[in-house]
């Protein structure tokens, strides 16, 4: 809810709502005594790329995105984020980014506002080309498939994690059909 990626603006919009919300509700209801714990985590590895909903050119979408929800430089185990949260409620901070590597650049983006936009922007430039069809749309299951060994081996672990914590899978489900 702090920063956000090229092609996540409702999910953005969406955290940053949530933070502001619980910001909110910290200012109203702490004077009665309870205590809001806002955690902002960056990018978690959860597997859940799988699930994700990929239109135009969905291929080259969902490839870059299972990459960066699988990099270890770039995303963050779950396990390592909720021991951190607990962590954070059990000292009763009021705001905790998580992991270090998203809390520096959070910093980062507050003393220098203009930094992180200009780099997601570049970031933004080099992502596949505007959506021709917004009517073509697949999770990245269904595009699993179709990914080549080097896809296969960046995205491992983000496998691997959706396999340790239950990932549902669409095609596992009753409605297996896309639109």
């Amino acid at each position: 809810g702090l920063i956000t990626g090229p092609r996540l603006m409702a999910y953005g919009c969406a955290k940053a709502a949530a933070v502001a919300f619980s910001e909110v509700l910290r200012e109203e209801i702490g004077p009665q005594g309870v205590h809001v714990t806002t955690i902002a985590p960056g990018l978690m590895r959860t597997g859940g790329h799988i699930n994700a909903r990929f239109k135009g050119h969905a291929q080259e979408e969902a490839a870059w995105f299972k990459v960066a929800a699988s990099a270890p430089l770039i995303s963050t185990s779950a396990e390592r984020i909720a021991r951190q949260t607990v962590d954070a409620i059990r000292r009763g901070s009021s705001l905790r980014v998580l992991p270090v590597e998203a809390a520096l650049l959070a910093r980062l983006h507050g003393a220098f506002p203009e930094l992180i936009p200009a780099i997601m922007s570049v970031i933004s430039r080099a992502l596949p080309g505007p959506i021709s069809d917004s009517s073509k749309e697949a999770t990245g299951i269904q595009l699993e498939k179709e990914q080549g060994n080097t896809l296969q081996l960046l995205t491992t672990l983000g496998r691997r994690a959706g396999e340790r914590l239950n990932q549902p899978n669409q095609l596992d489900g009753p409605n297996q059909s896309m639109a």
